[in-house]
């Protein structure tokens, strides 16, 4: 009996023992798969702070970089516009400053009074140029006038002088004298023209006159001679000497042409005598020839009767 007890007893506790020992291990594997969550968390969370940390320090470089950038062409600007304007290009050092400004609006105000004096040279500036560039297109019209009017080109010379006058209004004094001798040898020059013209006209008619006088057509040839005095007067001498032979020629052949006629006509009407003889001849015959049958027809006739 007490060994059966003993047993149970011995029974009891392996069994207790044994449970204990299970629910440790349970309790231990349970403490592990705990302890496996937590790290898991606890290293999904430092890579969530890692990432984080990365893209702070991304966007930390990032925004570096870009300040960087920023400062670059903020400098690039402030030198190029120191540059320009010392150049005096004024226009492009104010388009410096205010890219300097859009980069960095805060010190805007740095550059207020420099802006002013830029635009305030620039003004200067351009006044002085636009002197230049009209003092330039003055001597350039002058320069240009002066060689037309050597070769004669006076309309062109003339236009340019007018330019020149545009430009530089306080020099009209100068300009219109030159105007006044283009005007003067464009004058000259139709004159030249014109008397060459004439020159022409008259010796065509003295050509044409002596080449009629030649021919022996007088009237003609006095007609291109009066023509001729009319384009040069003052040849009237030499004109009016050979208008007065023509005259006595032309006297001389309408005596000519009136005897001409008149042998003409005597001859005309010598032909015209000579027809009618020859027709009243012809008459004459006929009467002739029929008296003769009606003398022959009556001498015969009585013969007849008598036998």
């Amino acid at each position: 009996m007490k060994k059966t007890v003993i047993t149970l007893s011995v029974l009891i506790f392996s069994t207790s023992f044994c449970m204990a020992q299970n629910i440790r291990d349970v309790q231990d594997k349970q403490k592990q798969e705990q302890q496996a969550i937590e790290k898991q968390k606890q290293a999904a969370e430092e890579k969530k702070r890692q990432e984080v940390k990365a893209q702070k320090e991304r966007e930390a470089q990032t925004l570096k970089e870009h300040l960087e950038e920023i400062n670059r062409r903020y400098d690039n600007a402030i030198e190029s516009a120191k540059k320009n304007f010392n150049l005096k290009n004024y226009a492009q050092a104010k388009q410096d400053y205010l890219t300097a400004i859009e980069l960095k609006p805060e010190n805007a105000p740095l550059f207020k009074d420099k802006i002013a004096e830029i635009d305030k040279l620039a003004a200067k500036k351009a006044i002085e140029d636009a002197k230049k560039e009209n003092e330039r297109l003055y001597e350039q019209a002058i320069f240009s006038a002066k060689k037309e009017f050597e070769l004669k080109q006076y309309a062109q010379a003339k236009k340019n002088y007018q330019t020149a006058l545009q430009l530089k209004p306080q020099n009209a004094d100068f300009i219109n004298l030159e105007i006044k001798k283009i005007d003067d040898a464009i004058a000259e020059q139709k004159k030249q023209d014109e008397e060459k013209e004439r020159e022409k006209q008259y010796q065509t008619y003295i050509a044409l006159a002596e080449k009629n006088v030649k021919s022996q057509q007088y009237v003609q040839a006095k007609y291109d001679y009066q023509s001729a005095l009319k384009l040069k007067p003052e040849n009237a001498n030499y004109i009016n000497q050979e208008i007065a032979k023509l005259d006595d020629l032309i006297l001389i052949q309408q005596e000519q042409q009136r005897k001409q006629k008149e042998q003409f006509q005597k001859q005309q009407k010598q032909e015209q005598n000579k027809a009618k003889f020859k027709k009243v001849i012809k008459i004459v015959g006929i009467v002739a020839v029929v008296a003769a049958v009606v003398i022959y027809v009556a001498v015969h006739g009585e013969v007849e009767s008598v036998e």
